[in-house]
């Protein structure tokens, strides 16, 4: 072990753990891997909800921007095929 490691901050949750005599085995390395990798998955998820949020909220104002001075004016015809307007 390096031997400047004792004369870091004692407060600090490695020098605790590195010198606190308790042991522990390979498994517990593996969570603590497992934890880390688990936490960047769930921040790239809440990231990503936010961006398609937002993507979608400009996705619906889009149209309603584009359509927002057209008015009918006349009723219904009945047709059940549509009409061709030009403009």
């Amino acid at each position: 072990m390096n031997p400047n490691f004792r004369m870091t901050d004692p407060f600090n949750p490695v020098h605790i753990m590195s010198f606190s005599e308790a042991r522990g085995n390979a498994s517990q390395v593996h969570q603590l891997v497992e934890y880390i990798i688990s936490c960047y998955g769930a921040r790239k998820g809440v990231v990503d909800t936010t961006v398609r949020t937002s993507d979608a909220g400009y996705l619906t104002r889009k149209p309603v921007e584009v359509v927002q001075h057209i008015v009918v004016r006349r009723t219904d015809c009945g047709t059940t095929r549509g009409i061709s307007v030009s403009p």
